[in-house]
């Protein structure tokens, strides 16, 4: 998480790395609001795994977390999101898409929680148990008319909030994660 009183000196890789984060937000809101249009029309939510699987490993991948066991977990439940969605598509099992689906949502919930305390806007702390909650509701086969459109109004947010900070906002102190 950024300090916003100090300014790093960012290289192109810094930059690259901000924008893809960024666009990989951006990537998640666009396939949540995508899944809650069929719930108006159909009642059926609609989210492609594998769309959500890139933009969450394209998370994954680009976090700039100081706290290493935290960004450990994030990456690794970012890497299991993308081996399970595979398994998922090669032998059609619906308990790694049920799994692949769960972890997705471990990194949008960690992420979504850490992006609050950046924006001081407190509601989207309590975005993780909507994620949870979302997550139950598609394993009962149950409506998702209430979870499905609040975690794409709240990643929405973030997405938004964060195209409008300076990309130095998303770096920090570079010495307090490369160590």
């Amino acid at each position: 998480m950024a300090d916003p009183h100090h300014r790093p000196q960012m290289d192109a890789f810094d930059s690259l790395s901000v924008l893809l984060y960024r666009g990989a937000w951006l990537g998640l809101a666009a396939i949540l609001l995508y899944g809650c249009w069929p719930l108006f029309t159909d009642g059926h939510a609609v989210v492609p795994l594998w769309l959500l699987v890139a933009s969450v490993a394209m998370l994954g991948a680009q976090l700039h977390i100081y706290l290493k066991p935290v960004r450990a977990v994030l990456q690794l439940a970012a890497w299991g999101a993308l081996a399970l969605a595979l398994i998922y598509y090669r032998w059609h099992w619906p308990l790694a898409a049920s799994l692949s689906l769960g972890a997705c949502y471990v990194v949008a919930a960690g992420l979504s929680y850490k992006e609050s305390f950046c924006f001081q806007f407190g509601p989207l702390r309590l975005l993780p148990i909507v994620f949870v909650a979302d997550w139950l509701a598609a394993q009962l086969a149950v409506g998702r008319v209430v979870t499905l459109p609040v975690l794409a109004l709240g990643v929405s947010y973030i997405a938004i909030a964060k195209c409008r900070q300076p990309l130095d906002f998303d770096i920090g102190d570079k010495s307090k994660y490369q160590h």
